[in-house]
C-alpha cells in the first residue's frame, strides 16, 4: 500500500474518532449533564425555596431510564418529595400530628439524606409547636393567663403562621373555659348565699331555744329520784298545749295556713297554702332529753320532718 494512501487512511480514522467524541458530548454527555442539573433544581427548590408543590411535581417527571441510571436513589427521592409535600400542606392545616407522621416517613424514606436541610427545617417547626403547646397547657390561669400565652408565642419562632395561630386558639379556648367554670362557680355562689339568705334557722322561724332552759322550766339530765305519768286527759291537754304554742312556727317552716287536729286529740293535719295538708302525729313526752336538761315535750312527726316541741 502507497503511503499516501496510509497517511489517508489514518487522517480519516482520526476524523471518525474525533466527530465519535463530539457526538458523545454533545447528544449524550451533554444530556446527562442536563438531567442531574435538573433533577439538582427541584432538590433546591425543597431544600432552599421550601417550594415543596413545584419540587416534588418536578421530580416526579424524572422517570425516564437516563434518570434512573445516573441518580439511583430518584425512586425513592420522588416518594420523599412526596411526602415532604404532605408535611408542608398539613401543618398549613395546623394538623400537626399528621405532619410529624409523614416527616417520620421521609426519614426512612431518604435514607441518602437528600432532603436533610428541608427535614430540618420542617421538623424545627414540629418541635417548638409541641413545646409551646405543653407551655401553654401547663400556665396557671389567672389574670396573666393572656400575657403569658404572648410571651410563649414571642419565644417560639415559626416558618409556618399558621401553627402560632393555633397556639393562639388553644390559649383562646383554655381562657374560654376557665372564664365558663368560673362564672358557674360564682353563679353557684350566688344561689347558695341568695338561699342562705332566705334559709331561717328554726329558732328564727320561732321554734323552741334550748340555751332558754334553765332550773325553772326543765332538769338536769343526770336529776335523781324523778317519774310520774301523764294519764290521758293530760297527755291530750298537752299535745295542744304545745303545738298551739310552736303553731307560727310550725306553718312557717312547713308552709302551711292552718291546723285542724282530729278527735283523738293525737294528730292533726297541717294544711298547706297550695292546699294540700300534711298530717302529723303527736306523741307527749313526760322526760325528753335537751343538750343537758330533760324537759316535758311533745314529739310531732310527719312525712316532712319532725319537731320536738318543749316549755322555755
Amino acid at each position: 500500500m502507497k503511503k499516501a494512501t496510509i497517511g489517508k487512511i489514518s487522517v480519516l480514522a482520526v476524523f471518525l474518532i474525533a466527530c465519535a467524541i463530539g457526538y458523545y458530548f454533545m447528544f449524550g454527555g451533554g444530556s446527562d449533564k442536563k438531567v442531574k442539573e435538573e433533577y439538582q433544581k427541584y432538590v433546591d427548590m425543597i431544600n432552599i425555596n421550601h417550594n415543596f408543590d413545584a419540587g416534588s411535581k418536578g421530580l416526579d417527571k424524572m422517570t425516564t431510564d437516563t434518570a434512573n441510571k445516573l441518580i439511583p436513589t430518584i425512586k425513592s427521592d420522588i416518594k420523599a418529595a412526596k411526602e415532604l409535600k404532605n408535611t408542608s400542606i398539613s401543618l398549613e392545616d395546623k394538623k400537626v400530628d399528621d405532619a410529624k407522621e409523614s416527616l417520620d416517613r421521609v426519614e426512612k424514606i431518604d435514607t441518602s439524606k437528600t432532603f436533610a436541610d428541608a427535614e430540618k427545617w420542617l421538623r424545627s417547626d414540629i418541635d417548638n409547636y409541641k413545646k409551646a403547646e405543653d407551655e401553654i397547657n401547663n400556665l396557671k390561669q389567672d389574670s396573666n393567663f393572656s400575657k403569658n400565652v404572648n410571651q410563649i408565642l414571642e419565644k417560639y419562632k415559626f416558618n409556618y403562621n399558621s401553627l402560632e395561630q393555633a397556639l393562639k386558639e388553644l390559649g383562646n379556648k383554655i381562657q374560654e373555659k376557665a372564664d365558663e367554670k368560673a362564672k358557674k362557680e360564682k353563679e353557684a355562689a350566688e344561689r347558695a348565699a341568695e338561699e342562705a339568705k332566705k334559709k331561717k334557722s328554726d329558732i328564727e322561724l320561732g321554734g323552741p331555744n334550748p340555751d332558754l332552759l334553765n332550773d325553772t322550766n326543765s332538769l338536769p339530765a343526770d336529776a335523781k329520784g324523778i317519774g310520774g305519768a301523764i294519764d290521758e286527759a293530760g297527755i291530750i291537754k298537752l299535745n295542744k298545749e304545745m303545738v298551739n304554742r310552736y303553731q307560727g312556727y310550725l306553718l312557717r317552716k312547713y308552709d302551711g295556713n292552718s291546723i285542724e287536729w282530729d278527735s283523738s286529740g293525737k294528730s292533726f293535719r297541717l294544711i298547706k297554702a297550695n292546699g294540700k295538708s300534711v298530717k302529723f302525729t303527736a306523741q307527749a313526752q313526760l322526760y325528753a332529753r335537751v343538750k343537758d336538761r330533760l324537759v316535758t315535750a311533745v314529739r310531732v312527726s310527719s312525712s316532712e320532718g319532725s319537731e320536738l316541741l318543749y316549755r322555755t
